[in-house]
């Protein structure tokens, strides 16, 4: 299964480095999963960032899941290390957490 998630962040210049990026505030996205089925759904997410903390919304049946806890910028990826206890009696690929690519996309920045 894979995840995928849309969050379109507006740059100042398209020359900026992926690290130069900063993500504070709210930006709402898509948060898409393909299983191995070929199985693809995607619901709305909701993402707050402040500081090196991020809060992610929780939709329908834990679809997302939701998570929160810290994020780290890195070169051309963000790492999310969600800090919360889980139970078991659902699938835990939908929580937001994980390393997500960083891509450039018309001057805009999208995870």
């Amino acid at each position: 299964m894979s995840f995928g998630l849309l969050i379109t962040i507006s740059s100042c210049s398209g020359d900026e480095t992926m690290t130069a990026i900063e993500l504070n505030g709210e930006y709402s996205g898509t948060f898409t999963v393909k299983y191995e089925s070929v199985d693809i759904f995607s619901e709305p997410v909701i993402v707050t960032f402040s500081g090196d903390e991020y809060v992610s919304s929780v939709g329908p049946n834990r679809f997302p899941a939701g998570g929160n806890g810290t994020f780290e910028l890195k070169e051309n990826s963000v790492e999310f290390k969600d800090r919360n206890i889980w139970t078991a009696d659902f699938d835990w690929g939908l929580i937001f957490s994980g390393t997500y690519d960083l891509k450039k996309w018309f001057g805009y920045r999208t995870i």
